[in-house]
């Protein structure tokens, strides 16, 4: 039989799945909805299912052909939700809970899942601060800043067991749930405060075998590549560097003729050019194969992942297997028994100092040929190029080795009640060997002039192997009494994690090739140490769930928690929560506004989670081996240096969320608001003791932190004929502000470049310098004014005398700007027509301030990288100039202060794709289900003040440049359903 499946305005739905009920037999539909199927039943049952629209069951009858017509659901509040231990009806949602769906997902190419959350979720706020091949530098935070003890990274749950988000291949996850409020998270108690991630992987479903592909190339580049000023432009500042400095310029005029008309850049290389040098554009491939299928008593899904990427400088790499097998047994009717298997496997090679080749490129590198024609390096005056960093220095190889075993057994003991128990176990085997280089360096024209030498070659190794099991119980009852909806979780849970680090390291071997950590020296150079850890989390959680004419929802957490990280008397801690909802749109008096305001929903919580991140051991007083002279003879004995804490314990976050959800116009708008209140308690602080007592200060629980906010997402959709619309934006705002820190503080940190405050009533790690007034114009001007040097001249910046006393120092120093997002926002803007699917993501930043470091802002004070928008600066003819007047190894204009801070927003097209799918006429010759081709570039173009400097505006704020870079990805691949 054959026939056409629609949506309800007649726009065929391409990809519908089409199962004959009871058997493995079913098929998809092609892009024009139309579909064929062979029956083993002339009477059979037709199960019919579209994403985002509601499954429905077709009765064929006899019947040869078969039109079906699926209604939308209500933008995903009849869809199930992923929440803690459990799923909900989004529609019975009481808590903030984010949900991405995998195939969402997909549609960007990154080699981080977490670049695919860039823009999705409002308030999360990821941070691509880039990285070498194999290494990930993302950072996540939900709802702002909550700690000030170090980790705010959200609790990440893959499958019921905690796992790091960089474990898992993106092709494999069905759903993503972001738990933001206190009432969704606390059911995870003392690991909760900064929020939780959940992933559900991709699970095998009833139905003949199916075999999906999806590969892809793609090459890679530099973001941004700062632009060197122009030879001579670059040759006359310093000139009038020199000569502010010394008194007299470096180069003649006639030395400056010749050197710009110059040809032979042997003789006359430029000053600087290694951002063309050493970057380079960069292949990518992926190949990613899934498995699955199965019978109503047993279904398996197997996923195969290969991933190899070169690095956009020399000598960097990394290549990546991911396999991933998982199971499930219906043993019995009332039995079922699931696996999971996973493992990952990753070798990147990079230079032994990835970051300071791309911070060679900037300093100390001036003037140099970077190879000579016969292969000899050029080098600085002071022996340095970033080229033979990456190509002489050493190796960097970590091998990365991830395995995880888990299973589950689910047990219905009678209709509505359900026992299950999952044991999972995880191991991580880490190795690293970084392997440091003896070599030399002649000159190009004198071969016996020795330029470089480093005769001692260094072997380090490292080796960590981490251990850790979770054992999760849990009872669950639902029930539905007339008007009455109840559900009732009780669980039991254990963590047990052991870790193992060792590591060791020689010198002098005979060679470079020879990297066996015991061929080195033996010697008074060998070095070695290690550290053994453990530590357990044991916990006792309940929720109950209440509805009442699925219109009045209540839902309550509680969990207890032991965790070995504090003394006897403050291991356990509980944490509660409480949640309602109203379905206003579900009362009789909404009637008259269904037609357009369809849902209706006002929500709101209350509760508490925890953070137990603290290092192990930390109440215990702490003893180091230390070495001393006794009788003439040299003894080791132990000494306390850490004053012990008994009394440490949790950081408890308390949270207030109030929400509203609502869908208009036939679900072609939908909009959620969350307004929030989260407020950090306990916060370990260093509270300073005598120096008498001879011991260092260990964390006390003083400090407190609040994060308020506001969230809003909104979703749009049509369809005009053949032409689809599904667009999604998200913006949130959060103020951060530290409340108390104990009578301690402020807690200052940084230099003269980059330096921040963390102090009450001001964000955590704010802005912290001199106000500025422009620059000295007149010597009378510097006469009637205080300075922040005693030889200051016009055209030296001008510091402001804040609190009036006469003298410009720390005193003055301010608040200057917050170094944290405060706006947060994004769109994902889908369009289809017929076989072409546009998909748009744009993501941005606003309300913070970045800082140039390093050679960026020093105008060639050292010698190194000078931008060309530098070329703006002071002298008596340009009075106004932009930057202030050129000095040599004078850093009195760029003390930390107001104007060396940069406007830090942003807004980004982060990733564009163009999907064709395949006609049907062409998939009957290939003999496969489907299949479509796309290409797709990510980080097209930017939005960004920091653009005046190539600057990423993602990039750490204070390290602008000086770290391996984000890239552009733009790839051509393939999807295939067989």
């Amino acid at each position: 039989m054959s026939g056409t499946v629609t949506d309800e305005t007649g726009t065929p739905l391409a990809g519908a799945n089409i199962v004959e009920k009871g058997t493995t037999n079913g098929v998809t539909a092609d892009f024009d909805g139309n579909y064929s199927i062979d029956l083993s039943d002339e009477n059979a049952t037709l199960i019919v299912s579209y994403i985002g629209y509601t499954t429905k069951e077709v009765e064929v009858g006899g019947q040869t052909a078969v039109n079906v017509e699926l209604a939308e659901s209500a933008t995903g509040l009849d869809e199930v939700v992923v929440i803690g231990y459990g799923t909900q009806k989004k529609v019975s949602l009481t808590s903030a809970v984010a949900s991405v769906d995998g195939e969402d997902l997909k549609k960007r190419t990154v080699t981080k899942i977490e670049q695919s959350l860039q823009g999705n979720v409002s308030g999360l706020t990821v941070q691509d601060l880039g990285g070498a091949p194999g290494t990930s530098r993302m950072n996540m935070r939900i709802r702002g800043i909550t700690t000030l003890s170090g980790n705010n990274e959200p609790l990440v749950i893959i499958d019921g067991v905690e796992q790091p988000l960089t474990n898992i291949n993106p092709n494999d996850i069905e759903t993503l749930s972001v738990l933001k409020d206190a009432s969704s998270t606390a059911i995870y108690g003392s690991r909760a405060s900064n929020g939780v991630i959940l992933v559900t992987t991709k699970r095998g479903k009833e139905g003949k075998v199916n075999v999906y592909l999806n590969s892809y190339y793609g090459f890679q580049k530099s973001n941004n590549n700062p632009v060197h000023m122009g030879v001579e432009d670059y040759m006359r500042m310093q000139n009038i560097a020199w000569t502010n400095s010394s008194g007299s310029p470096i180069y003649s005029e006639e030395y400056i003729q010749e050197y710009v008309s110059a040809t032979d850049r042997i003789k006359y290389p430029l000053p600087n050019n290694w951002f063309e040098t050493l970057f380079k554009t960069a292949p990518q491939t992926n190949t990613s194969v899934t498995i699955s299928g199965g019978t109503d008593k047993m279904k398996s899904l197997l996923s195969v992942r290969y991933f190899d990427e070169e690095g956009i400088i020399p000598n960097s790499s990394a290549n990546t297997t991911d396999v991933r097998f998982n199971s499930d047994f219906q043993i019995h009717p009332k039995i079922k028994i699931s696996s999971n298997f996973n493992y990952r496997y990753i070798h990147s090679a990079n230079p032994i100092n990835v970051d300071r080749v791309i911070n060679g490129m900037l300093q100390n590198s001036q003037w140099i040929v970077p190879r000579y024609p016969d292969g000899t390096y050029g080098v600085s005056s002071d022996g340095q190029s970033p080229l033979v960093r990456a190509d002489l220095d050493g190796t960097d190889d970590k091998y990365q080795n991830y395995f995880l075993g888990n299973l589950k057994g689910e047990w219905e003991i009678v209709n509505g009640l359900k026992f299950s128990v999952q044991y999972g176990i995880s191991t991580t085997i880490d190795k690293q060997k970084r392997y440091s280089n003896k070599y030399e360096i002649f000159a190009y024209n004198d071969p016996s002039k020795r330029l470089v030498n480093k005769p001692i070659n260094t072997l380090y190794e490292d080796r960590d192997d981490n251990r850790e099991t979770t054992l999760n119980t849990l009872l669950n009852y639902s029930k539905t009494f007339g008007n009455h909806d109840m559900n009732i979780l009780a669980g039991y849970s254990e963590i047990d994690h052991d870790e193992s680090t060792l590591y060791a390291s020689r010198q002098n071997f005979y060679s470079n090739d020879i990297q066996s950590i015991s061929q080195g020296a033996n010697d008074a150079t060998k070095d070695n140490n290690g550290v053994d850890l453990e530590w357990r989390l044991r916990s006792y959680f309940g929720r109950l769930n209440y509805s009442f004419k699925d219109r009045y929802l209540f839902e309550a957490n509680i969990r207890y928690d032991g965790s070995s990280r504090f003394a006897s008397g403050n291991e356990y801690s509980t944490f509660p929560s409480f949640a309602a909802g109203w379905r206003l749109s579900e009362e009789g008096f909404w009637s008259g506004l269904k037609e357009t305001v369809s849902e209706f929903k006002l929500r709101g919580s209350y509760g508490k989670s925890g953070n137990q991140a603290v290092d192990p051991y930390s109440y215990l007083a702490a003893y180091d081996l230390r070495s001393y002279s006794f009788g003439e003879n040299a003894v080791q004995g132990y000494k306390q240096t850490l004053l012990s804490n008994k009394d440490i314990t949790w950081e408890t976050t308390t949270q207030t969320d109030i929400g509203m959800d609502l869908t208009m116009l036939k679900n072609k708008i939908s909009l959620t608001v969350d307004y929030y209140h989260k407020e950090t308690e306990d916060i370990l602080l260093e509270v300073p003791v005598p120096a008498t007592l001879g011991l260092l200060s260990t964390a006390r629980n003083t400090g407190k932190v609040d994060n308020k906010g506001w969230e809003f997402a909104l979703g749009l959709r049509n369809n005009f004929g053949d032409f689809k619309v599904d667009t999604n934006f998200n913006f949130s705002v959060n103020n951060n502000e530290v409340i108390d820190l104990a009578g301690t503080g402020p807690y200052i940190r940084g230099g003269n470049e980059s330096r921040f405050i963390t102090k009450e009533g001001l964000p955590i790690n704010s802005w912290w310098g001199y106000k500025t007034d422009g620059y000295f114009q007149t010597q009378e001007e510097i006469a009637n004014y205080p300075t922040i040097i005693s030889n200051a001249q016009p055209g030296d910046v001008k510091f402001l005398d804040n609190n009036d006393d006469g003298v410009i120092n720390p005193d003055d120093m301010v608040f200057l700007g917050e170094s944290f997002p405060r706006y947060n926002f994004g769109a994902s803007l889908n369009f289809t027509y017929k076989p072409f699917t546009l998909n748009m993501l744009f993501q941005g930043a606003a309300g913070f301030n970045s800082r140039l470091g390093g050679a960026l802002a020093e105008m060639g004070i050292w010698g190194g990288f000078t931008h060309e928008v530098t070329r703006d600066y002071w002298t008596p003819e340009n009075p106004n100039a932009r930057f202030p007047r050129p000095l040599k190894f004078d850093l009195r204009n760029i003390i930390m202060a107001d104007r060396d801070l940069l406007n830090g927003n942003y807004l980004r097209l982060k990733n564009i794709q163009l999907e064709y799918r395949l006609p049907k006429s062409l998939i009957d010759v290939l003999e496969i289900q489907s299949a479509s081709v796309y290409v797709a570039t990510t980080n097209l173009f930017t939005i960004s003040e920091l653009n005046d400097f190539n600057i990423d505006p993602e990039e750490e704020v204070a390290r602008r440049a000086e770290r391996y870079p984000q890239t552009a990805i733009t790839t051509l691949g393939v999807n295939i359903n067989f």
